[in-house]
């Protein structure tokens, strides 16, 4: 039997991580995203088609929230609630319990809203197309500011996001010990990437820091491919050199993303990503560390608008439709 696909979303200031982990800790459970608000947790919702919506509340419920109820009943999910005010009350283990009644279409203790009958569980509406999720490639480049906008926005990739190339402006050997933290707080793999690393569903390659730029080949091979060539923008690796290979070598059907940094680097590599087919998006400027390269990018068209940062996983991963209705 297949574990219980489980969404946590947090409502309010605190974040609920320690019930989360616990969730998540249960074998039969796989907790596939977690979204820092409900916003962001409607669109995830939208996207990944959980069986549950955990929802961490410590905050009182609102609008926001019963939209993203209303959202999960859509998908077929049921709605579990963790009462914050309630602390301890509540063992993990009662919780991880609630969590697959849920699934199981039965109601249980107070905080459960079930979409399903018990005993059966109706047929799953078609699923919508989703951007992120459809996506061949989701590219991402960042530098001043970017380490832990990286750790935000990774976290809440799902486990089998599409094959994700990551450019850090990082010296030589830092890059190393980043790949080993993002690996550890994000349900995708993440390795340091290697030349000749097969690009896979899954798995999100961080670009190594020293003399070698990051590029992306895909026909007829699915690979990355590490050139150590002169420095492009003063920066190797460089931001532009991955995303004009992905423009070039891959075309439409993927993500770009340029973060928080310093200077221009990647700003024209998005636009021909952008030219090519490529969805993009922009870090606003309130969010940005230095708002340098996402500006720089908004100003020549590689995006329409910035995104604060707190959105960008949901944006990545909200469905074609609610793309549309932001627009």
């Amino acid at each position: 039997m297949r574990a219980i696909r489980v969404l946590f979303v947090a409502d309010g200031p605190h974040a609920g991580g320690a019930s989360a982990a616990a969730v998540g800790a249960d074998p039969a459970i796989d907790l596939v995203a977690r979204a820092p608000d409900v916003e962001t947790g409607a669109d995830m919702a939208l996207g990944l088609s959980p069986d549950v919506v955990l929802v961490y509340a410590s905050a009182p419920s609102g609008p926001s929230r019963r939209a993203l109820e209303t959202t999960a009943a859509e998908c077929g999910a049921s709605v579990v609630i963790v009462e914050a005010a309630r602390g301890g009350a509540e063992s993990f283990d009662a919780l991880r319990q609630r969590v697959k009644a849920a699934a199981n279409g039965v109601r249980a203790a107070d905080g459960v809203s079930a979409s399903r009958a018990a005993g059966r569980r109706p047929a799953r509406p078609a699923r919508r197309p989703v951007a992120g999720a459809s996506a061949k490639l989701i590219a991402i480049g960042a530098s001043t500011g970017g380490v832990e906008a990286l750790v935000q926005v990774l976290s809440g990739f799902p486990k089998n996001c599409p094959p994700t190339v990551v450019v850090q402006h990082m010296p030589p050997f830092f890059t190393t010990s980043f790949a080993a933290r993002l690996n550890g707080v994000c349900h995708p793999t993440v390795h340091e990437a290697w030349d000749g690393a097969p690009l896979e569903r899954g798995v999100i390659y961080l670009a190594p820091g020293g003399p070698a730029h990051l590029e992306v080949l895909w026909n007829p091979v699915r690979r990355i491919r590490l050139l150590e060539t002169e420095p492009v923008n003063r920066h190797r690796p460089s931001v532009d050199v991955c995303f004009f290979s992905v423009a070039k070598n891959v075309g439409p059907g993927v993500i770009g993303v340029l973060l928080t940094g310093m200077g221009r680097d990647g700003a024209d590599g998005l636009k021909a990503m952008r030219e090519a087919g490529a969805r993009t998006i922009a870090q606003d400027k309130d969010t940005s560390t230095v708002y340098g390269m996402p500006r720089a990018a908004i100003e020549i068209g590689a995006a329409d608008r910035g995104t604060p940062l707190h959105l960008i996983a949901g944006a990545i991963f909200a469905s074609e439709a609610a793309l549309r209705e932001a627009q």
